[in-house]
Formats: C-alpha cells, structure tokens, sequence
C-alpha cells in the first residue's frame, strides 16, 4: 500500500437538502465493518458531497467480473447478514437493500452503502410515504407497493433472500 488513501464523493444537489442531511444523520451513527465508512461531509456551489470509503466494485458488477468461489460467495452473504443485523439492532431499515448497494472489497468482503432511503423511526411503525416510494422493484416485497403500506425489518430480509 503507498498510503494514499482512496475516497469516493457522493454528491448531492442543495435543493435535495433534506436526504442530504437525512443520509448523513444515518451515516454517522454507524460503525461497522460491514458497513461502508463515512469520512466526513462538505458543500461547494450547488453541491454537498459525502466522502466515503472507496470500494471498487457493487455485488452486481462483482459477478459479471469474478470467478468466485461457494466459500467466497458463503463469505458475502454472511457479510451482509451481519450488516443488516446491526442495522436492525441500531433500529434503522435500510429499505433499499439491492445488488448496487452491496459493496464489494478486493478481499471479497462485502459491505452495504446507500442509506439515503433508510428509515430510522421504530422498525415496526415505517410508513412509505409520497409518490417516492423507497426501495426498488424486483427487490421489495410486493405490498409494499400499496399506498401506506408500511416497511418492517422483513422488508431489509425480504430484499436480501432476492440478492442471494
């Protein structure tokens, strides 16, 4: 290692202000290795960014590149069990658990990023609400769909047994 470290910027628009300081309230209360790291957050013009950990590759663009082996593969999805476990434990449901939000590290550990859908409100009391429903299709239980539905921690598992 030459002791550069890399980072990657997320950047926000000003006006979307509001997910800009909710994905922040939700990154700074999180500290785990399964997790991706925030180093710090920052505005310039129209933007604000978030420095994050850089990680070079998602879940989805992983298994498009690499042969991987049953016990690597056993390894990832262990990884991102213990993952959604602390987010479950911190009371925050990811809500957007997909391929593209699951990081993966060049010793094929796998982290999970993008918490700017994530609800920190009471795991059993989550209202999807307005025309942006949170998650993605294909990886949300169907329900959730419905106006006022409301999101459990069953949501987070139901999106990981479609990732595995």
């Amino acid at each position: 290692m030459d002791g550069n470290l890399k980072i990657a910027l997320k950047r926000i628009e000003k006006d979307e202000s509001d997910n800009f300081l909710h994905e922040i309230s939700v990154l700074s209360k999180l500290q785990s290795p399964f997790l991706i790291h925030i180093f710090g957050v920052f505005s310039k013009g129209d933007y604000f960014y978030i420095a994050l950990e850089y990680v070079e590759s998602n879940l989805q663009q992983f298994q498009g590149r690499y042969t991987v082996s049953k016990d690597e593969l056993l390894q990832i999805a262990i990884d991102i069990a213990h993952g959604i476990k602390y987010l479950h434990s911190m009371n925050i449901i990811h809500a957007d658990l997909k391929s593209s939000n699951i990081l993966i590290t060049n010793e094929k550990r796998a982290k999970i990023c993008d918490f700017g859908a994530s609800k920190l409100k009471s795991l059993s009391s989550v209202t999807y609400a307005g025309p942006q429903s949170a998650g993605t299709r294909g990886y949300k239980p169907l329900e959730l769909g419905d106006k006022g539905a409301k999101t459990t921690k069953m949501s987070d598992i139901f999106s990981y047994g479609i990732v595995l």
